[in-house]
């Protein structure tokens, strides 16, 4: 068994030390060569040992497993993969920033069979430079900054990054979501809807849930069709007109939005 070169970025002593004898009886393949309990001592470990794995925690003191990534892109590009650590303390819009860019992460404590899935995730994953995309678009949403694209996890094609402005509408298909983009193409996230949806919505927004299966870029709005029995919104698809059902309670809070907007 070819075995994985790792290093422990972890503040708390106890804590390492758990998951050194967690890994050596669950993940054997994993090999620890190095470990530090601080950003300065964190850089330093990777950056003379190199490794292929680096278990990080999120919150150290003082300073954040973040500055060590950033510390990483200032002279360079990232060549490691990276499992985070959280914790109860970690800040909601940190956790929400990993699972946006779609990247690994163990809650404390850690489960023995949680650690196996993400060691064996990140084992069958091949580094490619959509992964600094990844973190960096991660590091952006620490510091608030809104990101213009959506990292999509799909079927065949590994990870894409989908630019928003150009997703005029996404559609349920079970548990996993049909992307439509202004260019006439489909893409299918391994994700269910209300997952991007999340990532998606927000303050300023241009998406909107209209019906349980469907959210829109209102961007692409053409206009709005009322029948007895249905109503419709239409949307720009490139060359051609599509429409979207509307549910009657998601449809009476978008049109009031609308209509405000005037």
């Amino acid at each position: 068994m070819t075995s994985i070169k790792t290093v422990i970025v972890d503040d708390s002593e106890s804590d390492r030390l758990l998951l050194k004898n967690r890994l050596s009886k669950l993940c054997p393949q994993i090999e620890i060569i190095g470990e530090a309990n601080a950003r300065a001592t964190g850089f330093q470990q990777i950056r003379a040992l190199k490794p292929q794995l680096v278990f990080l925690d999120i919150e150290l003191q003082p300073g954040t497993g973040f500055d060590i990534l950033n510390d990483f892109l200032k002279i360079g590009s990232i060549d490691f993969k990276v499992i985070f650590f959280t914790g109860h303390g970690t800040k909601e819009n940190l956790r929400k920033a990993i699972n946006y860019a779609a990247l690994q992460v163990l809650e404390k404590p850690i489960g023995d069979d949680n650690l196996q899935d993400v060691v064996n995730v990140i084992q069958a994953f091949v580094q490619t430079e959509t992964y600094n995309q990844q973190l960096q678009m991660m590091l952006d949403l620490v510091v608030d900054k809104i990101p213009s694209k959506l990292p999509v996890e799909t079927m065949r094609n590994g990870t894409l990054f989908l630019e928003k402005e150009k997703i005029v509408y996404l559609e349920a298909d079970g548990s996993v979501t049909d992307f439509y983009l202004s260019d006439g193409t489909k893409v299918t996230g391994k994700k269910n809807l209300g997952q991007y949806r999340h990532s998606l919505e927000g303050k300023s927004s241009v998406f909107h849930m209209i019906h349980r299966s469907y959210v829109i870029n209102e961007n692409y709005l053409h206009g709005l069709e009322s029948r007895s029995e249905s109503e419709h919104v239409i949307l720009t698809m490139g060359n051609r007109l599509q429409k979207v059902p509307i549910s009657r309670n998601m449809g009476r809070k978008f049109k009031e939005y609308w209509n405000l907007r005037g």
